[in-house]
């Protein structure tokens, strides 16, 4: 065998082991381990079910991460998931390797089926009404904490804070009726107050009702859940520092 073709062989020989090792290392990545679910249905109510993880081969510890943010990268098994739902997890081994797969519990009562139903649609509904232009253009407000680090969620992901369109919607029309109004919200304030004091009252109007007593019947109506639970949900939420926005909100909100 003459030197020209020694080498060939010996090129020839290399790729072949080359692509071996490769196919080799790809198919271990591929079915390093096997996943599979146990599914509990519950009784029949909505949020009973029980997703159990079981996980064949690979090397332990596990990260289990759910698309349920609120569980944490160690749980093995989801209590209260609701049937009808597709839940996503991703489990990583300690070598690295990643096994992605979809659970969901079949629907066994007709509230669980009304439920998995319209779930998907109220879903569609909030992320067009809710739609955040930050996240679509792939940066939104990232929340840190006092050390300046980003907060993450139970199941590994970074709590992010957006601005939905209908919250900027809501502000642009606040503020073009402030404008074209001539800021009635502000000029309004005294005659406002001279209403309910009382100074444009005349006993001999027919009527029961003082402008004050019309203006608490109003308020009754009008002030509900919204306003005191919002207000709560806010402050806690995102601190003294809502309040303030809560104010200029309504300050302006008041031209429209």
């Amino acid at each position: 065998m003459n030197l020209s073709l020694k080498k060939t062989t010996v090129f020839l020989l290399f790729i072949a082991s080359f692509f071996a090792i490769q196919a080799q290392e790809g198919s271990s990545m591929n079915d390093a381990f096997v996943v599979n679910f146990e599914y509990d249905a519950g009784e029949g109510v909505i949020g009973d079910g029980t997703i159990i993880v079981r996980v064949n081969g690979g090397n332990p510890p596990f990260a289990y991460k759910w698309s349920k943010q609120s569980l944490p990268l160690t749980a093995d098994r989801f209590r209260g998931a609701e049937e009808g739902i597709p839940y996503t997890i991703e489990i990583t081994d300690s070598n690295g390797d990643v096994v992605k797969k979809e659970a969901m519990i079949d629907t066994h009562s007709f509230e669980e089926s009304v439920n998995a139903t319209f779930k998907p649609i109220v879903g569609f509904m909030q992320s067009i009404l809710f739609w955040d232009p930050l996240s679509a253009i792939g940066k939104p407000y990232v929340i840190k904490d006092e050390w300046g680090k980003p907060v993450t969620h139970p199941n590994g992901d970074t709590k992010t804070q957006g601005v939905p369109l209908v919250v900027i919607w809501l502000v642009l029309g606040a503020v073009f009726f402030t404008i074209r109004m001539g800021f009635i919200n502000i000029r309004g304030f005294k005659h406002a107050f001279e209403l309910v004091r009382g100074v444009f009252d005349n006993p001999n109007d027919k009527g029961e009702v003082s402008h004050f007593q019309a203006l608490t019947t109003a308020l009754s109506g009008t002030v509900g859940l919204g306003n005191i639970a919002g207000v709560a949900l806010a402050v806690s939420s995102g601190g003294a520092g809502a309040t303030f926005w809560m104010i200029m909100a309504g300050l302006l909100g008041m031209s429209s």
